[in-house]
């Protein structure tokens, strides 16, 4: 919506408080996800609440490791989350597999 004055107005939708740097965020299909500098990514399942625009998440966050060194970027897309790193490396995260507390990619 735009205010009186000409400017967009910015509701916010929801908040997920997350320990430490944060350096990139993407969010689609009742997941969202951020990278930090510690080099974890974060991982939620969320949903949101019918009939009110706020998302919640349902639970502690999977912690994925798989950088060593800062997550620089993510994307989802297709059921698989893609991640940069600091350490040169392009991770490819299949987000249907994901459970527990933590994950890192040498896990099978």
């Amino acid at each position: 919506s735009v205010s009186e004055e000409g400017q967009a107005e910015v509701r916010l939708l929801g908040d997920l408080e997350v320990r430490g740097d944060i350096l990139c965020v993407d969010a689609a299909g009742g997941v969202v996800c951020c990278g930090g500098i510690d080099g974890t990514i974060r991982v939620w399942n969320a949903q949101w609440q019918a009939g009110r625009a706020e998302c919640i998440a349902t639970a502690k966050p999977t912690i994925l490791r798989g950088h060593d060194g800062r997550v620089t970027a993510m994307e989802i897309r297709d059921g698989r989350l893609h991640t940069c790193g600091h350490d040169g490396f392009v991770r490819v995260w299949q987000l249907d597999d994901i459970e527990g507390d933590e994950r890192s990619d040498q896990e099978e």
